[in-house]
């Protein structure tokens, strides 16, 4: 594949008085052979750190010999873009006689492979770093990481280079896939829905002969012109590509017995539950009941896989509330605990619902535990030892916690990840951007695990809230990229039967706030007087103040992210208990934590968007 691209760029090097740009050839620069010399080398192709001990004026002389011989010459873009960066492009402009023609190889757009070396990680750092000499990498680049251990990058602009040619080597976006004849066969699975990096990773392994088929499979069944053009364009280079429907078995588990066994340890007459899961949501409103099993029979299988370094997905779980989330990744947390010795790292978003979390699965296994900013140091040490013990293999941790443990060993050991889960997912596309930063920076952690490390393991992700559009709010897509999923979706009804709307008028003039203050005064002693577990939801803490000093004490309790921890799990107990009826919160209470027959749920204020009313 490498020499059909080098012979089939060499034929176009052919044009007098020409820089030849290379875009898109970074990581099979080492593999080629030009006919022509090479201008601007700044000896970056074995080490991109050798960027900054450039001497400038080397590069010059060395130009100028070149371009005084009227040879033709060739470059990576990199190595123009430092060039006109440092301001000296000028010299090229002397010598007008020169084009400068920039070869794009045709099968990317936005994110292109970075170059392959052995300093990727120290190249990394530098890119990201505020030191003033790490500036010009961010000159080149608007952005370098890597995607399951291959580099990939965007490139910044040309600023002073005027009149570039641009063109493509390969030009396929339509046409007939060509079939070839393969001894063995080596597959690559290439979902619809896979992020837009991910076509690097496939290119790489394209290129080095690690696969000669991909099963393109259409999850969404949508248009990908990006991976459209891989996929022409690596078919042209000898690929074959198998175009597949993507298709879900929604029969009863071989090993239905051994996971309703494990449920049955809660309560002997427990069963799994029946939920509709849209058949295609991208495409119709159809939907089919499915059992609980089922999903956790696809989670558990990949653990398999991946365990056993066999191709793997990760899971995408959308479910209404009450359809038992929990329990969807709790049971294949428990087998590949007990089965397996795997550990399963649970990252949730509120430490009540950890402890939650922890409480409730005790009757299912003692292997769970938490880790969050309530422990002293040396309780946090106890949990560590026990899951290097084998103790501990079930960890619900915050975002914070993990990231803070760059050295995923200090957490667990030399123990092997088995999933990790991410539940109250549509916390990475909500408040990941704006409130709780390690959220974004999830994905890119977990991609230093799965692939710089070399520790494969699926992951699982869990919510009931997040969205799905082609448009504003798709909540779904950016939890996808952000985390780089390629996912195998599950999403559950959207639509509530038991939720309508009565729409009534104000009464008084110029007294809005009055009223609505009275009425949720008088609901609130409705439900104290018929002693109905209820919750009343407020946007802002001082609303939620407003309306707790004006209403009986005895029976109503308060929880917001602000209360002392004491505070909080007081609320939880008594609410539990049912010493007090009605709790006033935000939406700091709730996000999965299980208290059983909440009679009302009373919002003070309706919800400000399509995401919030989900």
């Amino acid at each position: 594949m490498i020499e059909k691209i080098n012979n089939d760029l060499n034929k176009i090097l052919n044009e007098e008085k020409t820089i030849f740009v290379l875009k898109g050839f970074n990581n099979i620069i080492k593999k080629m052979n030009f006919c022509i010399d090479h201008i601007f080398d700044l000896k970056i192709i074995d080490d991109l750190n050798k960027i900054f001990e450039v001497d400038d004026k080397i590069i010059l002389s060395e130009m100028l010999t070149i371009l005084n011989s009227g040879k033709s010459c060739y470059c990576l873009l990199e190595e123009l873009l430092y060039i006109d960066k440092k301001n000296l492009t000028g010299v090229v402009s002397t010598f007008s006689d020169y084009k400068i023609k920039i070869i794009d190889l045709g099968c990317f757009e936005y994110y292109y492979p970075g170059l392959i070396c052995n300093s990727i990680e120290e190249t990394i750092n530098k890119f990201d770093s505020d030191d003033y000499k790490a500036n010009i990498l961010q000159e080149i680049y608007t952005e370098y990481n890597t995607i399951n251990g291959v580099p990939f990058i965007s490139y910044n602009i040309l600023d002073n280079c005027k009149n570039v040619e641009m063109s493509k080597l390969y030009n396929m976006y339509s046409g007939d896939f060509i079939s070839y004849e393969y001894k063995e066969k080596k597959v690559f699975e290439l979902l619809d829905n896979s992020p837009t990096k991910k076509i690097i990773e496939v290119f790489y392994e394209a290129l080095y002969g690690m696969i000669n088929q991909i099963d393109y499979i259409c999850v969404e069944k949508k248009e990908n012109i990006f991976i459209s053009k891989l996929l022409f364009v690596l078919n042209e280079l000898g690929i074959n590509i198998n175009i597949l429907k993507n298709k879900k078995n929604y029969d009863l588990p071989e090993n239905y017995d051994e996971y309703v066994s494990i449920l049955k340890r809660i309560d002997s007459e427990y069963e799994f539950k029946e939920f509709p899961i849209y058949d295609d949501p991208f495409t119709s409103n159809d939907k089919t009941m499915i059992n609980q099993s089922i999903i956790i029979d696809t989670i558990y299988n990949n653990i398999k896989k991946a365990n056993m370094h066999k191709s793997f997905r990760d899971i995408f779980v959308t479910a209404p509330t009450g359809a038992g989330k929990s329990v969807l990744f709790q049971i294949p947390a428990i087998k590949a605990a007990e089965e397996l010795n795997l550990v399963t790292i649970i990252i949730s978003p509120l430490i009540g619902l950890m402890k939650d979390q922890v409480k409730n699965i005790e009757k299912l296994t003692n292997c769970a535990a938490t880790i969050n900013s309530d422990y002293t140091p040396y309780e946090k040490e106890v949990i560590k030892m026990k899951i290097k013990k084998n103790e501990v293999s079930i960890l619900y941790i915050s975002p914070e916690t993990l990231l803070s443990n760059y050295d995923i060993e200090n957490l667990i050991g030399d123990r092997t990840i088995g999933m990790l889960v991410v539940d109250e997912a549509h916390t990475v596309a909500t408040w990941g951007k704006n409130f709780r930063p390690d959220y974004w920076y999830l994905g890119e952690y977990i991609d230093r695990l799965r692939h710089r490390q070399k520790r494969l393991f699926p992951i699982a992700t869990f919510t009931a809230t997040a969205t799905i559009s082609n448009g504003l709010n798709d909540m779904y897509h950016d939890i996808i990229e952000s985390l780089n999923m390629t996912c195998d979706p599950f999403f559950g009804n959207v639509k509530r039967d038991n939720i309508g709307f009565d729409i009534n008028l104000c009464k008084k003039d110029h007294a809005y706030k009055e009223e609505k203050d009275e009425k949720v005064v008088g609901r609130i002693k409705e439900f104290i007087q018929t002693g109905e577990k209820s919750l009343v939801y407020f946007p802002f803490v001082r609303n939620l103040e407003e309306i707790y000093n004006i209403v009986p004490k005895e029976k109503v309790g308060k929880y917001f992210g602000g209360m002392d921890k004491n505070a909080k799990d007081v609320c939880i107990e008594e609410f539990r208990t049912n010493d007090k009826n009605v709790v006033l919160a935000t939406k700091a209470f709730g996000m999965g934590i299980d208290v059983k027959s909440i009679k009302n749920v009373y919002h003070f204020a309706p919800t400000g968007n399509l995401a919030d009313y989900v």
